[in-house]
């Protein structure tokens, strides 16, 4: 059975099922710990203001308390950082919005510019939704208040001493669990490895591999990178260091045998599963019944190479050294890798992303100033959280969950502004309505989009008391509606298909990356180099995956179709991983020659997908490379089956391609 004929996705799907998709409920546990925090950031800042008597700087030190939703699985020295770093940007925002807000030119540069900015940062340092939304949000808050560009610096202040009680609530999980983080990812790795590791010769595999594989380059980059920083040895960290590698060998263990076959013994994916289910408990050490472990070692009959990844697993678990003993330069090594301005034009979508939000909040900003409402900003506050989307098509889903959720927040909101509420009972609401909305947003964006606009309106009513509920709440739903209406039109039509055009180019550097690695390790070229290229080599398999998803959601009508690219991604990524295996095993430096012959196949491969649009000359070049093909043909050597089936895809590619590609 060949495990890369995949069956090719889908394009079309009728608009009904994708509604449906829109309001599927997700099955995910609900974050009872970061709802409580959450609750608790935004109720604090609110009750001092109101115990103050300035209620209105309560509002304003709220914003600061946005960095809660930033909240991820990482470890302390992660979070801290990262947390740090967001809540400065945030001042910055309140005090770029404070200094422009006079000026209705220099309020849409500023908000645009903060778009823009807040996006490209988030895309390169990885931060995840809602990305750089939040910082147009505050920019749009401090344009919307009364313009005074002398309280810039004192709003920046009170912002960061509202994001304060935040930041430290945020860290207190991390005091009460120290290696929670790091566990919670590992548990996550080996559950998939287990999914892995049963779907070995089935169609699924192909997909698990390349899922795992980028699971596992996160973790490992999260996990040494903390403990690069913490170097107090004791017997946890090492353990965590231990289960890590463990993880890592048994990764490339499955790749190894991934074309022979072979039958996995239940007892293998059902141990993994057994440490998934322990290790986030909060127990120093991890510790796995003894009896699993005998089961392990009687199967002496199954794949060496398997086997012993799991007796190092084991070996890991029952005894983890009492002492670190790797060394920062080691770990720095690890993950080591290269990056440029240019590879993230030409290979990522992070600039375009970027472009689109400072360009579209700002027409959403001058359309909102030309028709005149009564609140401007809330209009590109409306566009903003459409674009913060990881594909066309989720921002089509979260443009609908929103508008929808608006809809049905502003009657939540203006029953609740009828009431007239207390000042008190506005911040308890407020609290209690954050915990709802993080309770509920890993569920379904449009129910926690119902809490979001009373949320908003009750916080401007605490500033500034509303005289006229109802059309109060109708303005911010018609802005919130045009807003995402703008968002997802210009989508639609300012670079849509920056995905598709960047694929064939991507693949391309994935090629170039898997051959400049197999030329360095036959010339027998320092250690230290081979690492980085490796870890070259994962990042590009990453970004192949990212853009082709990206691409394959585009919404308008595509160059061609990008799903007749699947099978070259799965063999794409085949070749990597196989490249890399055969280096970490110093595997085949007896066969120079066939290795730089694989790495000039790959080398033409490349420039194969270099060609926009493919000429009949390139095509003619490719065709003659069958001489140098011969060299690697070995079917006994699993890289070079793997070239030779992608050789082939992307001459079959040829034969059956449409013109337009």
């Amino acid at each position: 059975m060949d495990l890369n004929k995949q069956s090719i996705p889908k394009t079309r799907t009728y608009i009904a099922q994708h509604l449906k998709k829109a309001f599927r409920i997700n099955k995910v546990p609900v974050p009872w710990g970061p709802a409580v925090i959450a609750g608790l950031s935004t109720g604090i800042p609110l009750l001092t203001g109101i115990i103050l008597h300035e209620p209105g700087l309560g509002m304003l030190a709220t914003t600061g308390a946005f960095v809660n939703v930033y909240m991820r699985d990482e470890t302390a020295r992660q979070r801290f950082v990262k947390l740090s770093c967001i809540l400065l940007g945030l001042a910055l925002s309140i005090m770029l919005g404070t200094l422009a807000a006079p000026s209705l030119l220099a309020s849409a540069a500023a908000i645009s510019f903060i778009g823009a900015a807040a996006t490209f940062l988030c895309g390169i340092t990885g931060v995840l939704l809602p990305a750089g939304y939040m910082f147009v949000l505050v920019c749009g808050m401090a344009i919307s208040l009364p313009a005074d560009p002398g309280l810039f610096a004192y709003r920046g202040l009170i912002v960061l001493l509202g994001g304060i009680p935040a930041l430290l609530l945020c860290m207190i999980p991390l005091v009460f669990h120290r290696y929670g983080p790091e566990k919670r990812m590992l548990s996550s790795l080996y559950q998939k490895l287990a999914t892995m590791l049963e779907s070995l010769n089935t169609s699924d595999y192909p997909l698990l591999r390349l899922e795992t594989g980028e699971l596992l380059q996160q973790t490992k980059k999260k996990i040494y990178k903390s403990m690069v920083s913490r170097r107090k040895e004791n017997r946890s960290l090492q353990q965590i260091y231990e289960i890590t590698e463990a993880a890592d060998q048994l990764f490339w263990a499955i790749v190894s045998i991934e074309d022979q076959q072979i039958s996995v013994p239940a007892v293998y994916p059902r141990m993994l599963r057994t440490i998934s289910r322990t290790l986030p408990k909060r127990s120093s050490t991890l510790t796995v019944d003894r009896q699993v472990f005998g089961k392990i070692k009687k199967e002496d009959h199954f794949e060496s190479g398997l086997q012993e990844a799991f007796l190092y697993m084991m070996e890991a678990i029952k005894n983890p050294s009492p002492k670190l003993e790797v060394s920062n330069r080691s770990l720095k090594e690890a993950i080591g890798t290269r990056w440029s301005i240019r590879g993230l034009y030409h290979y990522t979508t992070i600039f375009s992303a970027s472009m689109k939000m400072g360009v579209l909040v700002l027409v959403s900003y001058g359309v909102a100033s030309m028709i005149q409402a009564p609140h401007p900003s809330w209009v590109p506050i409306g566009c903003a959280s459409v674009l913060i989307a990881a594909t066309a098509t989720a921002s089509i889903y979260r443009g609908i969950q929103l508008m929808i959720g608006t809809c049905l927040g502003g009657l939540l909101a203006s029953l609740l502004l009828f009431l007239e509420p207390t000042n008190l009972v506005i911040v308890l609401s407020v609290a209690l309505m954050q915990f709802i909305i993080k309770t509920l947003a890993v569920k379904n964006y449009a129910l926690a989009a119902v809490f979001i606009t009373p949320i908003s309106l009750l916080l401007v009513s605490l500033a500034h008391p509303v005289d006229s509920p109802l059309a109060f709440v109708n303005v911010r739903i018609i802005d919130i509606l045009l807003g995402c209406s703008l968002g997802l039109a210009g989508m639609l039509v300012l670079s849509p298909h920056s995905a598709s055009k960047r694929l064939d180019r991507t693949f391309a550097a994935a090629l170039d990356a898997q051959a400049k690695l197999l030329k360095t390790y036959a010339k027998n070229q320092h250690n230290q180099e081979i690492k980085i290229l490796s870890n070259i080599v994962l990042r590009s398999l990453k970004r192949t995956s990212t853009l082709y998803d990206q691409a394959f959601n585009e919404i308008t009508h595509r160059p061609y179709h990008v799903e007749e690219d699947f099978p070259i991604l799965i063999r794409v990524q085949k070749v990597g991983y196989l490249t890399i295996h055969i280096i970490r095993n110093e595997q085949l430096k007896e066969n120079k020659e066939k290795l730089l012959a694989c790495s000039k196949l790959l080398t033409d491969m490349s420039a194969y997908f270099k060609t926009t649009p493919i000429s009949y000359k390139g095509r003619i070049k490719l065709n003659q490379n069958l001489g140098v093909s011969s060299l690697i043909e070995d079917k006994s050597i699993p890289l070079f089956t793997a070239v030779m089936d992608l050789y082939q895809e992307i001459l079959s590619a040829e034969t059956n391609m449409n013109p337009t590609h």
